[in-house]
């Protein structure tokens, strides 16, 4: 029984830790992209993130960055090499 209650106790822990890293980082990457809209040095933004993510950092955009996204494109990307990105930024077909 106290094996199974510490095993919960951990599971919490790593589930807690998982959460607070994915909103770091959604915070990291909201904040850069309105400081960089707000010093004039986005003219426009493509998004492309799994569809989860995507939502996440367009949910806590503010106003003004919102209107700089061009296209939001839910896929995840995570896997490709260099090549593959590319092509899929240009809108070629992926093998």
């Amino acid at each position: 029984q106290e094996d199974s209650h510490d095993s919960k106790d951990m599971m919490a822990d790593q589930n807690r830790t998982y959460r607070h890293q994915h909103h770091a980082f959604y915070e990291e990457v909201r904040s850069t992209l309105q400081k960089y809209r707000a010093e004039g040095l986005l003219d426009s933004l493509y998004l492309v993130a799994a569809p989860k993510v995507l939502g996440d950092i367009r949910e806590g955009l503010d106003k003004n960055t919102r209107k700089k996204v061009k296209k939001a494109i839910p896929k995840d990307v995570a896997e490709y090499n260099t090549k593959a990105l590319a092509d899929f930024l240009e809108g070629k077909e992926l093998i």
